[in-house]
C-alpha cells in the first residue's frame, strides 16, 4: 500500500513541475535552442545590466540568426513575475531548464510557461527578418 501511495505522490510532484507548452510546432527548433539557454543564463545568473537583479521581476532577451545567409532571426524573451504574496525566484534554474527541455527541445514549440509556489516564468519567441 505504501508503494502505491509513494508512486501516486511522485506522479503528482512531477506534474507540479511540468512546463506548459504553447504555439505552433516548428520542426528544427530543438537545434536552435541557444537563445533560450542564453536568456535563461542572463536571468538566473542575475547578470549585471540586464535588469534582472537578485529576486526581481524582469525580462531578458536573446537572439540567433539562421537560415540561408542568416536572413532570419529567432528572438527570445524570458520573463518572470510573482503570482502570489511571496517574493523570490528560487526555482529559476530548474524552471527554465524544464521549459527548454520539455517545450523547445521536446515538443519544438516557441512559447512555454512554468508556474509554481508564487513564481511565473514565460518564454516567448518570434522569427523576424534579420
Amino acid at each position: 500500500m505504501k508503494f502505491v501511495t509513494l508512486s501516486a505522490l511522485s506522479t503528482f510532484v512531477a506534474s507540479a513541475f511540468a512546463a506548459d507548452c504553447f504555439g505552433i510546432v516548428n520542426k528544427g527548433l530543438a537545434q536552435m535552442a541557444d537563445p533560450y539557454w542564453d536568456a535563461r543564463y542572463a536571468m538566473c545568473h542575475n547578470e549585471p545590466n540586464t535588469g534582472c537583479g537578485w529576486q526581481k521581476e524582469c525580462s531578458t532577451y536573446a537572439s540567433k540568426n539562421f537560415g540561408p545567409g542568416g536572413k532570419l532571426k529567432l528572438q527570445v524573451t524570458l520573463s518572470r513575475k510573482y503570482t502570489g504574496n511571496k517574493k523570490g525566484f528560487k526555482d529559476c534554474w530548474r524552471a527554465t531548464e524544464d521549459m527548454i527541455n520539455q517545450c523547445v527541445k521536446g515538443q519544438e514549440r516557441y512559447v512555454s510557461t512554468w508556474t509554481y509556489n508564487g513564481q511565473l516564468y514565460q518564454f516567448d519567441a518570434v522569427v523576424v527578418g534579420a
